[in-house]
């Protein structure tokens, strides 16, 4: 199909997350296409179910026939992750690659699954990397240290990060306290922790005591769990009152502006974070382990973290009972990291991805560079 069939230039394929949920940049640029009118008709790859997609977007299971037949259909792709090896790119389609983080851990050529010399699945991220006509770029420091990493050289739109406006402008949706039944006079921190790479589903990453916390901060606090999308953890019943799981929120943003701070660790929520202003914590006890034989880091986190780096409950609890005063005293250190991941926000960079992107598409044949005006 892919050769027969022509692609049209007016049909785009939007996926996030490999088709988990209306979210993040796709989602952001996909609402800007629409804002603007433009004669683009949208397709969205669904994994499973219609969770949390508008009622009139246009949906397609992630694998199926139809999947398979718009890929090669769509002329303009749209992705945060990456689309399926198994089918190649159509002649004359453009590949906009939004990415989905950036921070501190290693990734692509640096992460643990291809830093070892092993030619297969070095060359199949290779063959991914290479379909890509266009990578977007939210800082200075992602585009210095994350681009190389990821093995690209072509075209970069280096506008900030189109999931990242709705934090600037800073709206939270009516009623999600309500939803989350949180009572109005407690504050909300949101725990968000990254996986472990040796130890994915194993709910290991939730390194809190959250009884613990419970019986120090229940009547002032609300903890809202948002585990990464990898991992697995039930949250025992006797902590419900104080803990919110909300996994299956599908958009974090929304929940980075209800709540009052941050508690993570290595997580690249982060650096989306710190465009709130709001104050963030990083309970990171395993730190060495993380940073020498786990994961692996690019960039010494205690070094430049916007807020206390705690490895035990009783030094988190005692951070959050004196929030306001410990914020205050790593004014600098926000102020440095902000500049460092967050200074390209400024709340337009969908309309100047889209303006880019989409405003004049290119002949087949013809290398995609010329239409990307205005990159850096």
């Amino acid at each position: 199909m892919i050769r027969v069939v022509p692609p049209r230039r007016d049909l785009a394929l939007f996926e996030a997350d490999c088709g988990k949920g209306y979210t993040g940049s796709p989602r952001a640029v996909y609402e800007e296409v629409r804002r603007r009118g433009l004669p683009v008709s949208a397709v969205w790859s669904v994994a499973r179910g219609r969770v949390s997609f508008p009622r009139d977007a246009a949906l397609v299971r992630r694998g199926s026939w139809r999947y398979v037949w718009t890929m090669a259909r769509a002329g303009i792709w749209v992705d945060s992750h990456g689309f399926p090896l198994d089918y190649p790119k159509p002649r004359g389609t453009r590949y906009l690659q939004t990415w989905h983080g950036q921070g501190i851990k290693s990734i692509g050529f640096d992460a643990p699954d291809l830093r070892a010399d092993f030619p297969g699945p070095r060359e199949q991220w290779r063959r991914a990397v290479a379909r890509w006509d266009a990578l977007i770029s939210p800082s200075a420091e992602f585009s210095r240290y994350f681009v190389p990493a990821l093995g690209y050289s072509g075209p970069v739109l280096r506008y900030g990060s189109p999931r990242c406006d709705a934090l600037v402008h800073g709206r939270v949706p009516a009623g999600l306290r309500e939803r989350l039944e949180i009572p109005p006079d407690r504050r909300i921190l949101l725990y968000a922790p990254t996986y472990r790479d040796g130890a994915k589903s194993s709910g290991i990453s939730v390194r809190v005591d959250l009884e613990a916390l419970a019986d120090a901060l229940a009547e002032e606090w609300v903890l809202l769990l948002r585990m990464h999308p990898v991992e697995r953890f039930r949250v025992p019943q006797h902590v419900r009152h104080f803990v919110r799981p909300v996994g299956s929120y599908s958009e974090i943003n929304d929940l980075m502006l209800l709540s009052d701070a941050l508690l993570t660790d290595y997580s690249s929520v982060m650096c989306d974070y710190a465009v709130t202003g709001k104050p963030m914590l990083f309970f990171i006890d395993d730190w060495d382990e993380y940073r020498l034989t786990e994961r692996g880091v690019n960039t010494d986190l205690p070094a430049i973290a916007p807020g206390p780096c705690v490895t035990t409950d009783a030094e988190l609890i005692e951070c959050l009972r004196n929030l306001p005063a410990v914020h205050a005293s790593f004014a600098d250190k926000y102020a440095a990291f902000h500049r460092l991941w967050c200074e390209d926000e400024r709340g337009d960079a969908s309309a100047r991805v889209v303006e880019t992107f989409f405003s004049a598409p290119p002949t087949p044949g013809v290398p995609s560079r010329p239409f990307l005006r205005g990159a850096r």
